[in-house]
Parts: C-alpha cells; sequence; structure tokens
C-alpha cells in the first residue's frame, strides 16, 4: 500500500481573521462530496405516452459511483476522425486538451497502460488492444471506431460511472450501468467448437467479478485483470452486495440457464427485460418485441474504441447491442438487446462473428456508507436527462480522504503576541490511499 500526501489550495484562497494564541496546527474535517446520504432514491417513474414506440415514458434516478475509462483526450475535437459524425457528439464524448495529450504522449511511468498523472488516472491503447477493429483499413467503417494506424497510443480518462436505478429500497438498490461501458466476448476462444456454455461458465462472469480459471470453461485467470478491481476501490467493492443470481432456462426454447451463481457484478437476464411483473418495475416494455426506448443503449468512446458496433440508422443513430446473461436457442449462444430495444430471443453465436457487443453490468449497491457514492440526477427514456456534476477528480480505483488545513506556516521565526490578530490561508490536504 502507498500512501500519497500532497496540498491544494482551497479554491479562491478562504481568508479568515483569527485570535490565535499559542496552538498547534488545526484541522477542520469536511466532506469531499455531497452526502448522498441526503438523497431519496425512488423506483422508476413510469408514465403511459402513446407517442413513445413503448407506449410508456419511464424515470430513472441515477447515480455516480466507481469510475472507468470513457472519453478520449484528443488535440482538437473539430478534426477528430475515429467516431463517425451522425453519432459523434464533441461536447460529451471527448475531451479536448492538447496540453494534455502531449504529457500523455511524453510521460514514462505508464503501468500496464495505465498512469494517474496530476491526480487524475487514465488508459492507453492501440489498434491491436481493440477486440474488434474494421476489416478493410482503407475504408471507414461508419458503424465502427476507425483507427487510423496500427502504432498510435489513444487516450481515455477514468471517469465516474452513471447507473440507473432500477430498484430501491431503505437498505440497497439495484443498479444498471447507464451505457455501455466496454467490448466483451459473452465467453472467448470458442472458435474451436461449439460447447455449451452458461452463465456459471462464461469467461464475462469471471472478467467482471476477477474469478479464478477455475470458475470458467475457457481456463482463464482474472484475479489481476477484471472490471470489478479497475472500476471500483477496496471500500466501494465491500459496499457492493453479493447477489443470489437466479440463471433460470430460455422463455421460448428451454434451453437449460445452468446452476446458480452467487456474484457480485451480473448481466441482467431476460426475465429482467420482458414479460414479468419484475421486468415491468423496472420500467421495461412488456414485449420482448416491443422497439422500447428504456432498453436503448449508446456507449462510451472507451467502448467504442474496443470495438463496439454503433447503428447509423435514421431512428436508432448511435445505439448498440448488449448482452444478456440468459442462453439462446442453442446452448452456445446467449441473449441480446438489440439496437432498437427489442429482446433477441435466439442469440448468437458466442465468440464467432458476433465480438462487437457491449457489457452493460448490474450490481445491488448497500446504501449504508453514503460516502461512496453520489446523486446524478435522472434520465428519461424520451431521452431528457437532468444531470447532476460529476463527484470529485475521477481518477480511478482509490480510496481518499481530505481535510481542510489552517495553514500557519507564516508563523515561522513570528511568534503572536496575546491578542494578536493576522489572516492565514486555509489548505486541502488529501490522503489518497491505492488498494
Amino acid at each position: 500500500m502507498k500512501t500519497n500526501i500532497w496540498k491544494r489550495t482551497l479554491a479562491g484562497i478562504l481568508l479568515t481573521t483569527l485570535t490565535v494564541t499559542a496552538l498547534p496546527s488545526m484541522a477542520l474535517l469536511t466532506s469531499v462530496k455531497a452526502k448522498a446520504a441526503s438523497v431519496t432514491l425512488y423506483n422508476p417513474r413510469i408514465e403511459k405516452d402513446d407517442s413513445m414506440d413503448s407506449g410508456q415514458k419511464v424515470t430513472w434516478d441515477c447515480i455516480w459511483f466507481g469510475s472507468y475509462p470513457q472519453r478520449e483526450i484528443v488535440e482538437d475535437a473539430d478534426t477528430y476522425a475515429a467516431i463517425d459524425e451522425s453519432y459523434y457528439n464533441s461536447q460529451t464524448d471527448v475531451i479536448e486538451d492538447a496540453s494534455l495529450f502531449q504529457k500523455l504522449e511524453n510521460t514514462s511511468g505508464w503501468n500496464d497502460n495505465e498512469i494517474i498523472l496530476d491526480g487524475e488516472k487514465y488508459r492507453r491503447m492501440k489498434k491491436g488492444d481493440a477486440l474488434y477493429t474494421s476489416y478493410d483499413a482503407e475504408t471507414k467503417d461508419r458503424h465502427c471506431y476507425n483507427w487510423e494506424d496500427n502504432v498510435s497510443w489513444h487516450y481515455f480518462k477514468y471517469e465516474p460511472i452513471k447507473w440507473r436505478v432500477l430498484n430501491a429500497n431503505r437498505s440497497q438498490v439495484l443498479l444498471q450501468a447507464d451505457q455501455i461501458l466496454d467490448n466483451q466476448q459473452y465467453n472467448r476462444d470458442w472458435d474451436r467448437e461449439w460447447i455449451a456454455v452458461t452463465w456459471e461458465t462464461c469467461s464475462m462472469r469471471s472478467w467482471l467479478n476477477g474469478y479464478g480459471a477455475e470458475q470458467n470453461l475457457v481456463k482463464i485467470d482474472y484475479r489481476d485483470d477484471n472490471f470489478l478491481y479497475d472500476a471500483f476501490d477496496y471500500d466501494q467493492r465491500q459496499a457492493i452486495q453479493i447477489t443470489e443470481v437466479k440463471n433460470d432456462d430460455n422463455i421460448k426454447h428451454g434451453t437449460e440457464g445452468g446452476e446458480n451463481t452467487k456474484d457480485r457484478l451480473f448481466l441482467l437476464s431476460e426475465k429482467d427485460m420482458y414479460g414479468t411483473e419484475k421486468a415491468l418495475s423496472y420500467g421495461f416494455a412488456e414485449n420482448c418485441n416491443a422497439r422500447d426506448e428504456g432498453r436503448r443503449k449508446k456507449s462510451s468512446v472507451y467502448a467504442k474504441a474496443r470495438g463496439i458496433w454503433n447503428s447509423v440508422g435514421e431512428d436508432y443513430t448511435g445505439n448498440c447491442f448488449w448482452w444478456l446473461r440468459t442462453p439462446g436457442y442453442y446452448a452456445y449462444d446467449a441473449l441480446s438487446v438489440t439496437h432498437n430495444g427489442s429482446v433477441n430471443q435466439n442469440g448468437y453465436g458466442l465468440a464467432t462473428d458476433h465480438l462487437t457487443y457491449g457489457m452493460c453490468p448490474a450490481l445491488n449497491l448497500s446504501l449504508s456508507n453514503g460516502n461512496l457514492w453520489s446523486y446524478a440526477g435522472t434520465v428519461c427514456s424520451d431521452g431528457t436527462i437532468d444531470e447532476q456534476a460529476k463527484p470529485g477528480s475521477g481518477s480511478g480505483n482509490t480510496s481518499e480522504s481530505q481535510r481542510l488545513y489552517l495553514d500557519l506556516n507564516s508563523l515561522s521565526g513570528k511568534p503572536l503576541k496575546k491578542g494578536e490578530k493576522r489572516h492565514f490561508p486555509f489548505l486541502y490536504m488529501r490522503k489518497q490511499r491505492k488498494n
């Protein structure tokens, strides 16, 4: 465990007039974030609305919790061409900062393609790190991220993850990520032969939760390379509840869902998406074929760089496919939600042609520690977003405490006389612990 301590001057240096006697340095506790405990989180609000494809308009409360690479650092947002202009948004997809880009290019100290620079965490990748890239390097693929070459680094900032509240009670909430965070195969390396796989044995489950090789069919050890440890610090991981994950059979085809599991992170199931009271309460349409706005997902730019497919259709521009944990028609298939918000009941080959489907995790979070999350506002299935400010620095899996100190350094060699008044600045002292 490494400890780094540094000072940061309080914005607009706060000066105070104090009557000081011979006292040691004083520490005033201050909160890093607004107290989340004062926020009441509600279940999805559902209104009938015939103007919507799904026949309803749904509003979800959202929170910030954890962090993951999302926006890309670029020198010039106007000339950026990695994303098709039909779904590129320079205000939300990239961070235009030529100075930061050059600093990331020239800095040393990258460890496993990650670095903390000026208190912020970044990840870099090249074309070869993507799960999927366009087959023809000379042709721009409007549906996917376009890499200009094989050697350039692209840089992505760790930022707070936004989660939708699907179900809330006094002690915990069921959350699903607001957008697709990564491009991952449901199960890796099955191009050798078709073999049955379930949620219990797939590589996605092991990668999400950091399980060892004995937990998945492809025998890959994810203990040192996984989403759980990348996205959450120690305290956050402890707040994520171990969930009894029920793996039901496919509703239409009866394909066996396998053994139930106990996981901190999981994908939603077919029965979470349609046809059940639970799915309806989460804000999803009753019919699997409904083009449900509430089931549609877009992705982060990092997920795009990893190989996510994006729709360029007029009505569904920028929408993506994302995995469910339920098996499809065959035992080597898994279901997905499509770009238009319908659920494909048959599934697709897990690790052959379909390398462009997104990972949109879910979890149950204990609300007992309000300092680990903060309110993010609301999102609505009609596209309305009321977003509250992101917390802190968003520097990745770090646990930090912060105190406000009165800086008495100017007293050195200048003792105060009784009753004398002086002005002293307040300074933030932040202590950061890498877990």
